[in-house]
């Protein structure tokens, strides 16, 4: 037993000291993971994806992916309104357009004031 919880540590402190994946990486998964139905590894790897997120375009459009998946997957109105949010911490990156769109997802969320 003491072996088995040694190795599955050893495997575990390889795969952390491997480095982080990418931002494209992980959004790359995050939608494979989504084609799959696989809705608890999609969070995970957009919810490492914004954290990986260096520009405003990439926090904008992984923060909009993890709503999405709060709205129509998860029915969770009061998640998916936290994380279109993260949007309106960049409004000098929304078009007409994507403002649009977020204001409607935000309105479906719960967030009338957005």
């Amino acid at each position: 037993m003491l072996k088995k919880s040694l190795m599955l540590m050893l495997g575990a402190l390889l795969l952390v000291g491997c480095g982080r994946k990418s931002y494209t990486e992980l959004i790359t998964a995050g939608d494979e993971f989504m084609n799959n139905n696989d809705t608890r590894q999609a969070l995970e790897a957009y919810r490492e994806a914004l954290s990986a997120a260096d520009q405003p375009d990439q926090k904008i459009e992984v923060a909009t992916k993890l709503g999405d998946i709060f709205i129509q997957q998860l029915p969770n109105q009061d998640s998916a309104g936290v994380y279109y949010a993260v949007v309106l911490d960049y409004p000098d990156e929304l078009n007409s357009e994507s403002l649009r769109n977020f204001t409607k997802k935000s309105y479906e969320a719960g967030n009338y004031g957005a």
